[in-house]
């Protein structure tokens, strides 16, 4: 069975919320999606720790055989931390739209 999750994230993901992003994407994937998106589209602001946290969350479910992107709009300052950290190819969704249960952080 093909499932999708969205977990729909909002306002700023630095040092202080980042965990709560982590928890959440981790208990996407052991829900058993076969598809997970992180919605970065309400998102101001995100810094390294928010950054480690998608890349965690791309190899965490790489190994689990589950596909992980980031989608949006983003917000320039998100746009740019991919765009310097080079992670942009890795982490951004493909341009299919995504169905599925929405979780929020």
């Amino acid at each position: 069975m093909d499932s999708r999750t969205v977990v729909a994230v909002a306002g700023e993901v630095d040092h202080l919320t980042a965990a709560g992003l982590d928890d959440a994407l981790q208990a996407a994937v052991i829900s058993g999606a076969t598809h997970i998106e992180a919605d970065f589209s309400r998102v101001a602001f995100c810094d390294c720790a928010g950054l480690n946290v998608l890349l965690a969350a791309h190899n965490r479910c790489r190994q689990a055989g589950v596909r992980f992107a980031v989608s949006g709009p983003l917000s320039p300052v998100v746009e740019r931390l991919l765009q310097v950290g080079g992670t942009g190819p890795v982490l951004l969704r493909e341009s299919d739209p995504v169905d599925g249960s929405a979780r929020s952080v």
